[in-house]
């Protein structure tokens, strides 16, 4: 893995490849995405409960 950047707008300390970022609410749209390629993989249907999966 490559890293390149800087950790803050100061420029003093270098992006590493363990860095960690926090993603917020930018979970809603990757799960929506996951979820719509598992129904379009025929994995599960939008109308499937939600309790077995859980």
């Amino acid at each position: 893995m490559h890293a390149t950047g800087r950790l803050a707008l100061d420029g003093r300390a270098p992006m590493r490849p363990n860095t960690l970022f926090g993603i917020a609410s930018l979970t809603k749209p990757f799960g929506s995405v996951l979820t719509l390629g598992l129904v379009d993989d025929g994995v599960l249907s939008l109308d499937d409960e939600v309790a077995p999966w859980g």
